[in-house]
């Protein structure tokens, strides 16, 4: 068998080839993003191709901090299928993106469709619509006046889960020098909460951090926006819904300063869409960032609102990068903000490379509409029992082996 630096080499040269310079789109000055948002960016998935490689390797007779329950038939009640994006290339050699439906109990592909833009390849955001058939999917690419432009998709999936058309659904304008942190299509398919970054309006250099709800059914908008403060910028993470269409939970940071990019993880916290004002800093914490042991990578709020299942890693012991890192996917109560149970765990021997795919790799995606059953990945990818007859039971997903990180998934 070739040695892993081999290994690493030829994998790198395969990522480059595909990836083709003249085809990227110009780069921005760099703006302030979320750990978990990196891995959109075209060469954080390049790095994190390379590090399956050597964190399947570094894993071989590692056991987890806690053993997964048995694998057992998925339940009828979790949705029939999810999608994926993935990052291939066309028979032309150039980049492309294609939304990729998958069989829930078994992970085997049922249909694909290629995500067209003239940002290549294309970067994608995805949610699902609440009736297990159809996906919304979000997408940059560079408009006729030069500046770029979020453009909506939806795609319906057949009973067999066949992927359709991609339908342009008519879209939000955004302010200038946005980055769309996540979106979520409320219970009842008629809203849409998108969480932004952008440049302030003045054209200055401040960042200003906004919730926003869109009816999209008469695109009538309402916004919250979370301005500078004494000497700060804000970044809400990706909403998620609970109580109907009325509370959103979405991840917090803080900046250092108003000239860095690395921020603090503050939690998350909860937003009333029906009170009055427009202020995010009103919206009320709920899980603290020490709540859970680590640095939270993602949270969802559970349908009922009662829980908040909060992805996180660290190192054990803290830095020195000479221990263990650790991925846990735990459950914290809304209303008291204490932790409530860990779910699942996963630990790996500290290298630069484990430490990057643990942080990048432990997340919880996507809950069935029921809340009981979601989408999550700590190290391996798959679905959890959070709110059924075995709490934590976990079912990895044929396809992707331990260590391949999955960059986004939905159902």
């Amino acid at each position: 068998m070739p040695g892993i630096e081999d290994l690493l080499r030829e994998e790198l040269q395969r990522v480059t080839d595909a990836v083709q310079r003249e085809h990227l789109r110009p780069l921005r000055a760099p703006a302030p993003r979320p750990r978990w948002q990196l891995r959109l960016i075209p060469l954080a998935a390049a790095a994190a191709v390379i590090a399956v490689i050597t964190v399947a390797a570094l894993m071989t007779g590692l056991p987890s901090g806690r053993p997964a329950a048995p694998s057992s038939p998925a339940s009828a009640a979790i949705p029939g299928f999810y999608l994926t994006g993935v990052f291939t290339k066309g028979s032309d050699g150039r980049p492309q993106t294609e939304a990729v439906i998958r069989d829930s109990a078994s992970g085997r592909v049922t249909g694909q469709v290629r995500v067209l833009s003239n940002a290549t390849p294309a970067i994608l955001d995805v949610a699902a619509y609440p009736d297990d058939r159809s996906f919304l999917i979000g997408t940059t690419e560079w408009g006729a006046s030069g500046r770029e432009e979020y453009r909506f998709f939806r795609l319906r999936v057949s009973a067999g889960g066949q992927a359709g058309p991609l339908t342009e659904l008519r879209s939000p304008a955004l302010p200038g020098g946005y980055q769309v942190q996540g979106f979520a299509v409320s219970p009842d398919g008629k809203l849409l909460a998108i969480s932004l970054l952008y440049n302030s309006p003045d054209g200055g250099t401040e960042w200003l951090g906004e919730m926003r709800v869109i009816d999209l059914a008469t695109g009538k908008t309402r916004t919250w926006t979370a301005p500078v403060q004494d000497g700060h910028y804000f970044i809400p993470g990706p909403p998620s819904w609970a109580d109907g269409d009325r509370m959103l939970a979405f991840t917090w940071q803080v900046s250092k300063n108003l000239t860095t990019s690395n921020t603090v993880m503050r939690g998350v916290k909860l937003l009333d869409t029906s009170a009055p004002g427009g202020n995010l800093m009103d919206s009320r914490q709920i899980v603290s960032g020490q709540a859970v042991p680590g640095t939270i990578q993602s949270a969802l709020i559970t349908p009922d609102g009662r829980y908040v299942i909060v992805a996180a890693s660290r190192e054990v012991p803290s830095g020195g990068g000479r221990g263990t890192v650790v991925g846990q996917i735990s459950e914290v109560e809304t209303a008291s903000g204490k932790l409530a149970r860990v779910l699942r765990t996963q630990t790996a021997r500290y290298t630069s490379l484990t430490h990057f795919v643990l942080d990048g790799s432990t997340e919880v995606f996507s809950f069935d509409p029921a809340g009981r059953y979601a989408l999550v990945q700590n190290m391996q990818f798959g679905w959890m029992d959070i709110g059924g007859r075995a709490p934590g039971r976990f079912t990895p997903l044929a396809g992707f082996p331990a260590g391949r990180e999955v960059f986004l998934a939905a159902w």
